[in-house]
């Protein structure tokens, strides 16, 4: 854990110089987060867990309050005290082959800029495509939405697009968690959306699924 807090206080030093921030504002910022994150969040949590239903707490495979970082957490737990024998069948493997995929993309993407051969921009790159998969969907958005920001910034005023981009994609993505507050109170006070989708698979269910919403048709109609 303190390993992941200074990592991100590296990176957000580098934020800092890039958007000429003072790095004294974000050590501060650092500071006043965690002391008011060690008091906020066990008050929320214990809020959440009250709140809760008995037959569904939170910690369950199905509660009514989902925490999927939780099972995050506790498989770098396990592993931690496992070792690699509580790894998947095959993951090491599978690691080491993408772990080399990607070291080939990379250099070819880093020869073909020094070279700067034509094919360096439909090269991608592999740390861009790593980030969705760990950090959700969501953030897959941001970063579409980014770059074509950044497309048609680019296109309007150049300058302005290098010297103030990385703010703007530090804007969308602290806007991005931002949300994860009203969201957490919609679901604390049982605010439902308006609209539900569910993908179902082929067989028994979609018969079901289709003999209802004709039902509904037909009641509809008369």
């Amino acid at each position: 854990m303190s390993l992941n807090i200074s990592s991100q206080a590296v990176q957000d030093h580098k934020t800092a110089y890039m958007t000429l921030t003072s790095p004294r504002a974000v050590f501060a910022g650092h500071v006043y987060g965690i002391v008011i994150g060690s008091i906020i969040n066990p008050l929320i949590y214990a809020f959440f867990d009250l709140k809760a239903k008995k037959t569904a707490p939170i910690g369950t495979p199905k509660p009514e309050f989902p925490a999927p970082y939780a099972q995050v957490y506790r498989a770098i737990a396990l592993l931690g005290m496992g070792g690699v024998k509580e790894l998947p069948k095959h993951c090491i493997t599978f690691s080491f082959i993408t772990f080399l995929i990607t070291l080939s993309i990379e250099t070819l993407r880093l020869v073909s800029q020094r070279k700067d051969w034509k094919v360096q921009f439909y090269i991608p790159c592999m740390t861009a495509i790593a980030l969705p998969f760990l950090s959700g969907p969501t953030f897959a958005v941001d970063m579409a939405l980014g770059t074509i920001l950044r497309l048609i910034w680019t296109k309007v005023h150049r300058q302005s697009a290098e010297l103030f981009s990385a703010a703007v994609a530090a804007g969308l993505v602290s806007g991005d968690g931002i949300w994860y507050l009203p969201s957490a109170l919609l679901g604390l006070f049982k605010v439902e959306p308006p609209i539900c989708m569910r993908f179902l698979p082929s067989g028994k269910e979609v018969q079901i699924a289709d003999a209802f919403l004709n039902n509904l048709g037909t009641q509809g109609m008369t």
